[in-house]
């Protein structure tokens, strides 16, 4: 469950990187995608969860892992869609930066643990 549940939220994440151009989301997304990737094997990763962000990609990462490298990678944003989505764009950045976090907590937890 828990892995079809971020393979899902990955997916909204990739859609909705297509049409903002914000800075912000666009940091936010490629924490996420690559938090995303460090908790899949790498098989899983480039199986499910690859096909899901390019379509918000110019070229495949080198390492989807790494922040830097997914954040490379995407396509120019929409401009047209920025004050359209300013709204939608703040609470999909909150979403994403909780479901980081809480990520994080669980991962120290796992290590602790």
């Amino acid at each position: 469950m828990r892995k079809r549940s971020l393979l899902a939220a990955t997916a909204c994440v990739a859609a909705k990187l297509q049409h903002t151009a914000s800075t912000a989301m666009r940091a936010a997304a490629s924490d996420f995608i690559a938090a995303a990737a460090r908790s899949l094997s790498p098989a899983e990763t480039y199986a499910l969860l690859t096909p899901l962000v390019m379509p918000a990609m110019a070229t495949e990462p080198v390492i989807m892992t790494d922040p830097r490298s997914v954040s490379a990678c995407f396509r120019p944003g929409d401009l047209s869609q920025t004050t359209l989505d300013g709204i939608g764009n703040a609470c999909l950045f909150t979403l994403l930066k909780c479901l980081y976090i809480s990520y994080l907590c669980k991962s120290i937890v796992r290590v602790e643990g």
